[in-house]
C-alpha cells in the first residue's frame, strides 16, 4: 500500500506543466537577469511589498540627506572660509565615520545580543531535530 501512494505522489510530480513549478524552479529555468522583481510571486502580500519598497525608498533619501547635510551643506562651508582647518575637516569626516559604525553595531549587534536565548532554542532545536542528541 506505501508503494502505491509513493508511485502517486510521483506521479503527480511528474505531471505539472513548468506554469505549475514553484517560483524558483520556474526563475532556475529562465536567465536569472532576465527576469524582474516584478515578475516573481513574493510571499509578502501587495500591501506588505509597497509598505517595504516605501522604508526602503525613505531609508535611502535619509542616507543622502544626513550626508549632504552633516559633510557637505554644514561643514564645507566652514572649511572654505578657514574657519575650519585641514585637520578638523579630516577629523569631523573620521568621527562621522567611526559614528556610523558605532550605529551600524548598535543596529546589528544589539537585536543580536537582545535575542541570544531565543537564537540558542532555535539552534538547540535545529540540531536536535537533525539526530545529533544533546546529553
Amino acid at each position: 500500500m506505501a508503494d502505491d501512494t509513493d508511485s502517486e505522489k510521483k506521479q503527480a510530480l511528474s505531471t505539472h506543466s513548468p506554469a505549475e513549478l514553484p517560483v524558483f524552479d520556474a526563475i532556475a529555468q529562465h536567465n536569472a537577469a532576465a527576469v524582474s522583481l516584478d515578475q516573481v510571486v513574493h510571499p509578502f502580500d501587495e500591501q506588505t511589498n509597497r509598505t517595504i519598497k516605501w522604508w526602503l525608498k525613505f531609508a535611502s533619501i535619509y542616507f543622502v540627506i544626513n550626508v549632504l547635510v552633516t559633510i557637505v551643506l554644514w561643514l564645507l562651508p566652514l572649511y572654505r572660509d578657514w574657519i575650519a582647518t585641514k585637520s578638523f575637516f579630516g577629523g569631523w569626516v573620521s568621527v562621522a565615520i567611526i559614528w556610523h559604525f558605532f550605529a551600524m553595531s548598535a543596529v546589528i549587534v544589539y537585536p543580536i545580543w537582545d535575542g541570544r536565548n531565543a537564537i540558542t532554542k532555535t539552534i538547540r532545536g535545529i540540531a536536535g531535530d537533525s539526530g545529533r542528541s544533546r546529553k
